[in-house]
């Protein structure tokens, strides 16, 4: 009796072996697919908490809305007034002329509000008048690029000019 594999034998051992391989590179790529995925989504939600948090706290504190604003397309201009406790005036504006969007202080550029790696495909501020009080509406979409996976994903916020109500 003959030890040892036929050719036959040998070419469905390799066939399982090539299936078996075939399938854990798929789940491996899948999982770093999903991976990427998931990292470029984090940095789209940790940039847009960071920008929507700085934007509803400037428009909260403002007394109100500057007519440089422009409303209802993209991309939108909201520049704010603000009155300290000395009543100086100051203007503090959030655009997005470059797909990134911009804080401008009293004129003066102070950079984008988050890294260069998103951008912002779309920004449209609405205003608010109840007569009473005014509010901003913020529609904005941020869009990021990593490793081959690319995401948009739309962000909304409403805030009141705090400085509006107050006074009356």
């Amino acid at each position: 009796m003959k030890r040892g594999l036929s050719l036959i034998e040998t070419m469905i051992y390799i066939a399982i072996l090539l299936a078996v391989l075939l399938l854990f590179v798929k789940l491996v790529t899948s999982i770093s697919q999903s991976y990427l995925t998931i990292g470029v989504t984090r940095r789209l939600d940790a940039v847009a908490g960071i920008s929507m948090d700085r934007m509803t706290r400037e428009i909260r504190s403002a007394s109100d809305v500057d007519v440089d604003s422009i409303f209802g397309v993209s991309p939108g201009r909201l520049v704010l007034k603000k009155v300290n406790s000395l009543g100086v005036i100051t203007r503090v504006g959030f655009i997005a002329p470059d797909s990134h969007l911009r804080i401008i202080e009293d004129g003066v550029d102070s950079g984008p509000l988050f890294p260069l790696s998103v951008t912002t495909s779309s920004l449209i501020f609405r205003q608010i008048d109840s007569g009473v009080s005014k509010g901003i509406k913020i529609e904005m979409a941020l869009r990021s690029d990593g490793g081959g996976v690319t995401r948009t994903q739309n962000y909304y916020s409403t805030i009141i000019l705090r400085g509006t109500y107050l006074n009356d």
